[in-house]
C-alpha cells in the first residue's frame, strides 16, 4: 500500500462522510470509464455521442471524467438511445 492509499484508508477508517464521498467518487469514475468506452467503441466524437444521447458536449465530458453522478435512470436512457444494454456484476 503506498502512501496515499495509506491516507485514504486511515482517513476513510475516522470519518464516515470522506468514507462517503470517496466511494462515490470512485464509483463516478468506474461509470464515467464506462460512458467513455462505449462512445469510443461507437467511433463516436464526443459532439456526435452527445446529440445521439440529447446531451451536452461538457455533459458528456463531465460523464465521462466522473463530475457527474450517473443515476441508474440516466444510464438506461443512454443505453436506450445507443441500442445497448446495461450489465450489472458484484464483485
Amino acid at each position: 500500500m503506498d502512501d496515499v492509499e495509506k491516507y485514504l484508508h486511515t482517513r476513510s477508517q475516522e470519518d464516515p462522510e470522506f468514507a462517503n464521498a470517496y466511494k462515490q467518487a470512485k464509483l463516478n469514475q468506474q461509470l464515467g470509464f464506462a460512458v467513455w468506452q462505449l462512445r469510443t467503441d461507437m467511433n463516436l466524437s464526443v459532439k456526435e455521442f452527445a446529440a445521439k444521447i440529447g446531451q451536452t458536449e461538457p455533459d458528456v465530458l463531465a460523464m465521462e471524467d466522473g463530475r457527474k453522478e450517473l443515476t441508474v435512470k440516466a444510464l438506461a436512457q443512454i443505453a436506450e438511445k445507443t441500442h445497448r444494454k446495461i450489465t450489472v456484476q458484484f464483485s
